[in-house]
């Protein structure tokens, strides 16, 4: 037994947009296996507007109705049925007989016309083998569209549970972020900044939402992506000296010693810059790096040094910092407590074997700084801890800044200490 169906084969002209599509009947199916008798013959097709007509006849046993169907095949190998796309006239249940006829109407199925299809098919066919076969296969791209669907539809109401526990952790509303939790949200969920609900919880101090998002098991090191270096959580804590928080985080397993990709500021730089002496001790205590530097290699101390920060000083020097590391600049940190007349950092940092002699690159030394500073209290404790009152040389000598500032007990007691006029 035969049937036919008749396949037209469409190639795009890039140049010609609105020419006339070449049409071309491409042969015949038979199968012997197959009952039915019905053929799809004389199948032509012309374009009227943005319709294209296929006409065709299907052949069979008088006065009998046979499913016919209309495919499409893409370029890219995608088959599209009548039942997928913008069609009307004879299909489906077609009375056997001449001039059928089915209407498509392309740019409802493809706004951009023919451009849209660089290589394509269509094919009419009576085939109910392959009639079935499509069928199946819609029937099962139909579920899988209805499973992508389904995913979509929980992927978005996971994202909206997300944001609502970021914000209500942003907020310090606990009975919120307790019930969200309970119901299973994605507690590791970001916002538009790549923020999470620890992040907000921690930079804002919220301790008992901090400990609740740790309990549901939140990622501790997550970074955001703010543009100025990336933050996570025990960072944004300690750039505000939530010091509960930071012991939180630090007990859960967050990094000490993570580095924004921008400052390279690291958690215990940021905390000593900014003078947070009991974040500096908890995370000292914890086995944070206490000689960190920044992305201009700024040490910790230094930070803390010029900052005044007397007790962030003495937590580091209790972290066993290294107290002659210098900056870019081949300064020390005494070096700025001299200059700035922090006698207190001062006699700590020499308690702490500061090297009260080191000197920078310009040739100044700390005593130099002092004296042209004024300081005399930190002069004669550098005088006392065995400073050189005669280096610096023609440029960088003590007693001659001292001399040309007026400070005139400061000049009494470097001649006293041996200092050469």
């Amino acid at each position: 037994m035969r049937r036919m169906a008749a396949l037209i084969r469409f190639t795009q002209c890039t140049r010609i947009i609105f020419t006339i599509l070449f049409f071309a009947v491409m042969g015949f199916l038979l199968d012997a296996s197959i009952s039915s008798a019905a053929q799809v013959k004389n199948f032509k097709a012309k374009r009227s507007g943005t319709d294209i007509v296929f006409t065709f006849d299907v052949a069979g046993e008088k006065g009998e109705r046979e499913t016919v169907i209309m495919v499409l095949i893409t370029g890219d190998g995608k088959e599209y049925t009548n039942a997928d796309l913008h069609v009307k006239g004879n299909y489906e249940k077609v009375k056997i007989g001449k001039n059928k006829k089915i209407i498509w109407d392309v740019t409802k199925d493809f706004p951009k016309g023919f451009d849209a299809i660089k290589d394509w098919g269509v094919e009419i066919t009576a085939d109910q083998e392959k009639i079935a076969t499509l069928k199946k296969k819609a029937v099962e791209e139909k579920k899988r569209k209805a499973l992508e669907e389904e995913q979509r539809r929980i992927a978005e109401e996971k994202r909206r549970a997300g944001l609502e526990l970021i914000k209500a952790a942003a907020s310090n509303d606990f009975s919120r972020v307790k019930a969200l939790i309970e119901g299973r949200v994605d507690v590791n969920a970001r916002d538009n900044d790549g923020r999470t609900a620890l992040m907000w919880a921690s930079e804002k101090g919220f301790t008992e939402v901090v400990r609740a998002l740790i309990a549901a098991r939140v990622y501790v090191n997550a970074k955001d992506k703010n543009g100025y270096g990336e933050n996570d959580a025990l960072r944004l804590a300690t750039s505000k000296g939530q010091v509960e928080v930071v012991k939180a985080l630090i007990a859960a397993g967050a990094d000490l010693n993570t580095r924004d990709d921008y400052s390279r500021e690291s958690s215990l730089w940021k905390a000593s810059k900014k003078g947070h002496v009991e974040v500096v001790k908890a995370l000292v205590a914890a086995g944070a790096n206490v000689n960190t530097w920044d992305s201009d290699r700024t040490p910790a101390l230094i930070e803390a040094t010029e900052g005044g920060h007397t007790e962030v000083v003495k937590a580091l020097i209790a972290g066993r910092v290294n107290v002659n590391a210098e900056d870019k600049s081949t300064r020390t940190s005494l070096m700025y407590a001299a200059e700035n007349g922090y006698i207190e950092i001062v006699k700590v940092l020499i308690a702490a074997k500061a090297n009260v002699n080191a000197e920078a690159r310009n040739s100044r030394r700390a005593i130099y700084l002092a004296a042209d500073g004024g300081h005399t209290e930190v002069v004669k404790a550098l005088i006392a801890a065995g400073a050189d009152v005669n280096a610096g040389g023609k440029y960088a000598s003590a007693l001659k800044t001292a001399k040309k500032r007026g400070h005139t007990d400061i000049v009494q007691a470097l001649i006293a200490a041996g200092a050469n006029e």
